[in-house]
């Protein structure tokens, strides 16, 4: 009986010991295809080129980590990108952060739009708002919690545009039809 246990214990110690050394061996694999320096940008789905996108931020006094947040937006490798901040103040604190923004990428395709114009009692859909003659492309994400926004639809410029999951509109021509907003 003794010596049963005595091999059945030989036995456990040797599959734990090749489990250790095989989860070492892919731990090793896995570290290393992570810290892997990116490859070339995989070519969008098509063949195509990447569509150009409106990125609309509004912006109302200063968070921890607001100049690390806004920074990663222009940051982007993204072949054509527009980011348009929306106050409604001039005063705004947040304001020279924005300007530090435009002077350290001054290749980013960057707009600060200051306007007290009002359209309705919500403060973050006015500054929206008072961005729309700036926007520059077809595509617009939308960098910003909208509380209450639970539509998945949007009418703009006329047309029906359904949100998608990662925020930006999609022509509902693409998608099927969208019932018009009232």
């Amino acid at each position: 009986m003794l010596e049963l246990a005595s091999r059945l214990l030989f036995a456990a110690a040797c599959v734990s010991a090749a489990f250790t050394i095989g989860f070492s061996f892919f731990v090793v694999w896995a570290a290393s295809r992570f810290w892997r320096p990116p490859g070339p940008r995989p070519e969008p789905p098509g063949g195509g080129t990447l569509p150009a996108v409106t990125i609309l931020k509004p912006i109302n006094g200063v968070d921890i980590g607001l100049y690390a947040n806004l920074a990663s937006f222009l940051s982007q490798d993204y072949p054509c990108l527009q980011v348009v901040f929306c106050l409604h103040d001039p005063r705004d604190p947040a304001m020279p952060i924005l300007r530090r923004l435009q002077a350290q990428f001054p290749g980013a395709d960057v707009e600060i739009v200051v306007s007290r114009g009002r359209i309705g009692f919500n403060p973050k859909i006015n500054n929206l708002s008072n961005a729309a003659g700036l926007i520059k492309h077809e595509l617009l994400q939308f960098a910003a919690w909208l509380a209450g926004f639970r539509s998945r639809e949007v009418i703009w410029r006329g047309q029906s545009y359904r949100i998608g999951a990662d925020g930006l509109l999609v022509p509902s021509d693409e998608l099927g039809a969208v019932p018009a907003l009232v």
